[in-house]
């Protein structure tokens, strides 16, 4: 079973791993329908049913082995992954089956990188065109950014895990 399949790649993955049967669940009916095509160009339609509803919504004729989901955000638990994982491995795992991923952990870096704090906090320090920005300042140094991996930046300490969930346990 896929959770917020989306595209379908993880579904799509595990028929070329030799699944019997993917159940793929998604409740955005653009990108379902987008899913359904592709596995239909890929002769896989008879291999996945697609359903197009929320996982917390949605009922499965059996109970599967394999739960997965990309449904981590960049915080890791920003969507909700908690209450879908909990509700999934209640309603549609087996006893034995697994939950991929099983685990989710959280590492806190403090990082410097001069050009990001140049384009995206010293600016607000500056006049343009006869407009002071400063008082927005604040507000920039609040928020958090995330770093993508083409970006440079110099870590300021060693990082340290923050939190640790098991998802076949943890309950929202």
């Amino acid at each position: 079973c896929d959770i917020g399949t989306g595209s379908g790649l993880l579904g799509f993955w595990a028929v070329q791993a030799g699944a019997r049967h993917v159940y793929a669940l998604e409740s955005n009916s653009l990108i379902i329908n987008e899913a359904r095509y592709l596995a239909q160009k890929n002769r896989w339609q008879d291999r996945i049913t697609f359903i197009n509803k929320n996982s917390l919504k949605a009922e499965l004729p059996e109970k599967v082995e394999v739960v997965v989901g990309e449904i981590l955000g960049p915080w890791g638990v920003d969507e909700d992954i908690l209450k879908y994982y909990d509700d999934a491995c209640r309603r549609f795992l087996k006893p034995s089956g697994l939950l991929v991923p099983s685990w989710l952990e959280l590492y806190l870096l403090p990082v410097q990188n001069k050009k990001f704090w140049e384009e995206h906090i010293s600016l607000w320090s500056k006049h343009y065109h006869g407009i002071d920005f400063s008082a927005v300042r604040p507000s920039a140094l609040a928020r958090y950014y995330y770093l993508q991996g083409d970006k440079q930046f110099k870590a300021l300490a060693v990082p340290i895990r923050i939190a640790r969930y098991d998802l076949y346990e943890h309950k929202p």
